[in-house]
């Protein structure tokens, strides 16, 4: 997911004109969906399957990796060195991979930190929809299922698979906010 947003952003960022127009126009048609519900309406139509979840949130969840990851291309490839590099006779696919690349990982490795929340919780609600992975696999969705299901046994053991994913999804929250704290040069300059 996040490799394919970052090809496609920083191609789109890189060579600009009409493939940066299409490949950006398509972002916005995916994004004026909302994700859940997009990843739901996908998943009604496929079987419930492991290989399945993963093919519907990597074909929704690249759209915010190739905003981000094209944002920063633009404003990477203005900058002096890449200049000098490509004034030295340096390919393209040299260019964004050994130089724009590791200059911009940081903002992605962020954005995959907030997705991953979102992947967790998306793919929880369809387990417990009973449209993500199957019953005999293990999910957290798929524990609140069975709990919800099951009249005998006590009403706390719906507690422990909810708990899970919440401190989960906030724990990857927490590791993305700290990392956008200690990568992002504007909050060091202000400390």
């Amino acid at each position: 997911m996040s490799l394919i947003g970052l090809t496609l952003g920083s191609t789109a960022g890189y060579f600009g004109g009409i493939l940066d127009e299409c490949l950006m126009r398509l972002v916005d048609i995916l994004l004026a969906f909302p994700g859940l519900l997009l990843v739901f309406a996908l998943a009604a139509f496929l079987k419930p399957s492991l290989y399945n979840v993963i093919f519907i949130f990597s074909l929704v969840g690249w759209t915010g990796f190739a905003r981000v990851s094209r944002a920063q291309v633009l404003v990477e490839k203005e900058k002096e060195f890449v200049q000098a590099i490509r004034s030295l006779g340096a390919s393209h696919l040299r260019i964004l991979v050994c130089h724009i690349w590791p200059n911009i990982l940081s903002p992605l490795i962020v954005q995959a930190s907030f997705a991953m929340g979102g992947i967790i919780i998306g793919e929880s609600s369809l387990s417990f929809l009973g449209i993500g992975v199957p019953p005999d696999h293990p999910s957290w969705g798929n524990m609140l299922f069975l709990a919800k299901q099951s009249a005998f046994q006590p009403t706390f053991v719906a507690l422990f698979p909810g708990l899970a994913i919440m401190m989960t999804v906030l724990g990857f929250n927490f590791v993305g906010d700290g990392l956008r704290d200690a990568w992002d040069p504007k909050l060091k300059n202000s400390r």
